[in-house]
């Protein structure tokens, strides 16, 4: 499920209005139970020592 909060940003920029934010968690939603809705999250961690 889509968290509303992840579209308070974008709204407070004036880049999407509330209403078109609703739309898309609709689109998403119903994307999401017909089985057409695919998400992927890539993410790296970097781990690094300075030299003594």
């Amino acid at each position: 499920m889509i968290e509303w909060t992840r579209l308070a940003t974008p709204q407070e920029y004036g880049c999407v209005t509330p209403e078109e934010a609703d739309k898309w968690i609709e689109y998403i939603g119903e994307a999401n139970h017909s089985g057409r809705f695919f998400h992927m999250l890539t993410s790296f961690i970097t781990l690094g020592q300075k030299p003594a």
